[in-house]
């Protein structure tokens, strides 16, 4: 089981503390900080490379291949 998925599990019951207990819209904040905290944490995972920093050349075995094919 996943992090998520252990997570979802007492989700609603803690979800209805809050709505009972505090008020209604304090379920909803506590949704938005935790996806608020989750954004970064996503965006730094996800990290996409610049383009600088990409290597798109072709190692020199591939292409000593692509000669050879090219020849026959």
């Amino acid at each position: 089981m996943t992090a998520m998925g252990i997570l979802a599990i007492p989700a609603p019951y803690i979800g209805g503390l809050l709505y009972d207990n505090v008020a209604p819209e304090a379920t909803f904040i506590v949704a938005s900080v935790f996806v608020l905290l989750a954004i970064p944490l996503t965006l730094r995972k996800l990290h996409v490379p610049s383009a600088e920093t990409t290597d798109f050349s072709i190692p020199a075995r591939m292409e000593a291949d692509i000669l050879e094919e090219q020849k026959v």
